[in-house]
């Protein structure tokens, strides 16, 4: 039991975070997942990301912030002391936002961070990886009917997202998870942890181009401007959203098995195979990728994405081949 309220059940994932487990409310008398953090890390990212994940249910509560409004995000730090036992954060019953996970309770227990969310179903990682279909290598993938119906749904978590001043900034299929119950076509937006404000300051201008940065995110996924050392933005983001669409239906990128001395070696030499190969080679059995790459690629460091341009690529995608977005996902059948 933590906190004298959360019955503790099964662990559903673990990482460098800390670990998520299926637990049960015993206040609300209902089910929650519990997200722990241990005070020896260094990550020191639990507590900011219960704030991000507070805020952004907040802002979309109130109506998501028009085109060309600049949002005031909390400012990202890192805080590794655990709470004393007495400091409790909670947020009141609201309305669910679609594909964002509610947040409820934040914490201490032992050396443990802990936050209550919203307990979703599988990732799209681990449902490709169970996936029944393979490819010539056969290695698990994804419908590409699958595929262009979670991007679209992706597309517009990561726009909600932004018109909420922040960047995902660690897309990758991990986190991006299917819900429960009557949200269980849903695709949510999940691990806020390494996200990142593009507004701050007074005046809620937007971030500096910065070079010279480590990556931050997954190298596998990353945007070519994230490899060259760049500031990340919301292009960046979405370049992303390309990648990851294209490894759930093909199984594997290029660049994928690389192998060098050292990480940042080793991330370098992603990003010059990803600069270096031809885009209509990896997007050769769905060219409006090669379109969604092409753009993202063009956008200006501060300029605002067309979101609606991108999900009708998806759509025409979708037409193309005959489908439509009925929600039969390849786990359903």
């Amino acid at each position: 039991m933590i906190a004298g309220r959360f019955r503790v059940g099964r662990m559903l994932g673990e990482g460098s975070y800390g670990c998520v487990f299926a637990a049960h409310d015993e206040v609300t008398d209902q089910p929650v997942a519990l997200k722990l953090e241990s005070s020896h890390g260094k990550q020191g990212q639990l507590r900011y990301e219960f704030e991000v994940l507070r805020y952004v249910n907040k802002k979309l509560q109130e109506g998501s912030p028009p085109a060309g409004e600049t949002p005031s995000p909390p400012a990202r730090w890192k805080e590794t002391k655990v709470p004393d036992a007495g400091f409790v954060m909670e947020v009141p019953p609201q309305k669910r936002i679609e594909g964002i996970p509610a947040v409820w309770w934040y914490g201490g227990h032992g050396s443990h961070k802990v936050m209550a969310l919203e307990p979703l179903g599988p990732s799209l990682g681990s449902l490709m990886t169970s996936s029944s279909s393979m490819n010539k290598q056969r290695q698990p993938i994804l419908s590409l009917h699958t595929v262009l119906m979670v991007g679209v749904q992706i597309v517009s978590r990561i726009e909600a997202l932004h018109r909420c001043g922040i960047l995902h900034r660690d897309i990758k299929p991990q986190n991006f998870c299917m819900g429960q119950g009557k949200y269980v076509d849903t695709v949510y937006a999940i691990d806020m942890g390494l996200s990142k404000p593009w507004a701050e300051g007074e005046s809620n201008s937007h971030i500096k181009m910065v070079t010279g940065k480590k990556l931050a995110g997954t190298a596998r996924y990353s945007s070519i401007a994230t490899h060259q050392g760049y500031e990340q933005g919301r292009r960046d983001d979405l370049e992303c959203v390309a990648y990851v669409l294209v490894y759930l239906n093909a199984g594997t990128l290029p660049w994928q098995g690389i192998q060098a001395g050292d990480k940042k070696k080793r991330n370098r030499l992603i990003g010059e195979k990803k600069l270096a190969y031809p885009l209509e080679e990896l997007c050769k059995d769905v060219p409006e990728l090669e379109t969604f790459i092409k753009y993202c690629r063009s956008l200006g460091f501060t300029d605002e994405p067309d979101y609606e341009h991108l999900r009708g690529l998806l759509y025409a995608a979708l037409k193309r081949n005959g489908w439509e977005m009925d929600n039969n996902y390849d786990w359903k059948t």
